[in-house]
């Protein structure tokens, strides 16, 4: 395969649960200067973990780069402010991200409180989103959209056979790592039939989990996810009524495979709406009448639009399963042997004794809501 020319840059891309209320105004005093000094460092003061630098902020929270002075690595920390609903987020997004050991999935290795936050600690992956790797190359080469795809449905097959649907695919939840950060023999031999002649292959990591559910449990009910990339029956569906997760990553799957080929997503709004509430109405519509067009001026072979064209189905009943597109000609292409393998091997991992258990992430996050509803009462 060609090579990517994929710079090795460090970003994340902070996402909470963006249906979540902030807190309220702080008071001031003391509690104000103390909540101030964590907004700083949100780690100042722990034990184990200290700040190296900020990657991404957002209204919810931030992302660290930290040090791990008892593991001696680098982490990604996100810390979040709680509240009662981006508790209700945070504990889903944990107890499922923890089911999930796969070299295509970021890694969760725990979750802890600070008197002001929540903090999930995950694997660091040192690259950037593939966002911003499609915002500085334009548009992808076939060859290369190909490869990202078939790693992100390898990777999200085994999220859905672990039971855990994302229900916010899209660029910029997906890392961009250079070279390999395991010992993984599988893995290695996969990366080396695809790139005998690159040192540093890249690897996608699938990597936030904020409204992901885990549907073996409990269909998805709730209008969440990434506008652009959103499934017509997500934004038709009434509240309450339950819709197929697995099939709506999959329509955010074609999305992205859409917008990594022509750079540019298959549903643009319309261009004379003036205001924002204008645009988001024609994006909708577009949307849910499914009717998109490949540009001419960039050239895809047929195979990937036959995909393309089976992916992008606004009925789910009519739209590709994970196992269609696995089948899938222009899929299989360029496909390692050791995918299969790989597979296999991940989804037979049952071992969590070295990670964090259930019951002290838990014991955390209700430690966070007694810490959040004593600071709430006290900035009154």
């Amino acid at each position: 395969m060609e090579s990517m020319n994929i710079d090795h840059e460090t970003d994340d891309d902070v996402e909470a649960a963006e249906a979540a209320a902030t807190l309220g105004a702080l008071a001031s005093g003391t509690a104000a200067e103390e909540a101030a000094a964590a907004d700083d460092d949100p780690l100042q003061g722990h034990e184990r973990y200290s700040k190296v630098e900020e990657l991404g902020r957002g209204k919810f929270g931030v992302v660290l780069l930290a040090h791990d002075n008892q593991g001696q690595q680098q982490v990604a920390i996100k810390c979040l402010k709680p509240n009662t609903v981006t508790l209700r987020y945070i504990s889903a997004e944990v107890l499922n991200h923890r089911k999930l050991q796969h070299p295509f999935v970021i890694g969760f290795k725990e979750v802890f409180t600070t008197p002001h936050y929540i903090c999930i600690v995950m694997e660091y992956a040192s690259g950037r989103s593939l966002y911003e790797h499609l915002c500085q190359s334009g548009h992808f080469s076939e060859t290369a959209a190909r490869w990202f795809f078939q790693q992100l449905i390898i990777g999200l097959d085994y999220c859905h056979q672990k039971g855990v649907v994302n229900r916010d695919v899209k660029l910029n939840n997906m890392l961009v790592q250079k070279g390999v950060v395991n010992s993984d023999v599988k893995l290695n031999n996969m990366l080396v039939q695809v790139f005998p002649n690159e040192p540093r292959p890249p690897v996608l990591k699938i990597a936030d989990f904020g409204y992901c559910k885990a549907y073996q449990t409990s269909d998805p009910k709730t209008k969440v996810g990434t506008l652009v990339c959103m499934a017509p029956e997500v934004i038709s569906s009434r509240s309450g009524t339950a819709y197929d997760g697995v099939k709506c990553d999959i329509w955010s799957c074609g999305v992205m495979l859409f917008w990594m080929l022509f750079g540019a997503t298959p549903f643009p709004p319309d261009p004379a709406a003036k205001t924002v509430e204008e645009r988001n109405k024609s994006l909708l519509l577009r949307i849910m009448e499914g009717q998109w067009q490949a540009p001419s001026s960039i050239p895809v072979s047929e195979p990937c639009l036959h995909l393309l064209r089976h992916i992008l189905v606004p009925d789910p009943a009519q739209r590709y399963s994970i196992a269609d597109i696995y089948a899938h000609q222009w899929f299989k292409e360029n496909l390692p042997a050791e995918a299969e393998a790989l597979k296999r091997e991940y989804l037979g991992k049952e071992d969590y004794s070295k990670l964090q258990s259930e019951e002290t992430i838990k014991q955390e996050l209700e430690k966070a809501m007694q810490q959040w509803a004593t600071n709430a009462y006290s900035y009154q």
